[in-house]
């Protein structure tokens, strides 16, 4: 069943949240194309918890949240070019369950080996391979020495652009971890299990 889209747009004097507010409420009325935000949480915290989290940070997941799931059109499909946004988008999720009592659903991942410059190539990695261990035991956020695995994921004291794969997985484990970013048990957030959908930028400048 569909969510119904009865609440009222945040209050903001930012123009994005009322475009996309307007569009879908067009989409509801018409059509119903969903509003796919392929974009990262910029400034979103990813260590901690929501009950820790200062009013500033508190008011960024509420935004996002809002364009990403709180819309009845919207679907989230995050970019996974570094190794911090599957911590960003696991902390969505905790934010939404937290603080609107709500089981946001991350339907994929946008990934790419173009996205920016990056001092490591970025090596495609065969999407039949999955990396061991799974990227949410091998990498946490700030730790860079304690976790041997992290090199398996291309990503060294500068944290390197992920080839699509690896993007791919490190989302689809972080999301579907029991555990928080920094690896501490976490049974107040039920894991997501999957993804739906998966798309590569091949040709960007």
């Amino acid at each position: 069943m569909p969510r119904l889209d009865t609440h009222s747009p945040p209050e903001t004097g930012q123009g994005t949240l009322s475009w996309v507010g307007g569009y879908n409420i067009v989409q509801i009325l018409s059509n119903n194309l969903p509003l796919y935000n392929f974009g990262s949480c910029e400034d979103c915290k990813r260590i901690d918890s929501p009950s820790t989290w200062s009013a500033v940070d508190l008011e960024v997941f509420r935004r996002v949240y809002h364009i990403t799931w709180q819309l009845q059109t919207a679907r989230a499909l995050p970019q996974t070019y570094f190794v911090r946004i599957p911590y960003e988008w696991y902390n969505v999720r905790w934010y939404a369950k937290q603080k609107q009592n709500d089981t946001m659903y991350i339907s994929g991942a946008m990934t790419g080996c173009g996205a920016a410059p990056t001092e490591t190539p970025c090596t495609p990695v065969p999407e039949s391979v999955r990396l061991q261990p799974r990227f949410d035991v091998a990498c946490h956020p700030g730790s860079q020495d304690c976790v041997p695995q992290w090199s398996v994921y291309n990503c060294g004291a500068n944290c390197p652009f992920l080839p699509p794969s690896v993007g791919w997985q490190g989302l689809a484990d972080m999301i579907s971890s029991p555990n928080t970013p920094q690896g501490t048990p976490n049974p107040e957030l039920p894991p997501q299990q999957g993804l739906d959908i998966s798309t590569d930028i091949i040709y960007q400048p």
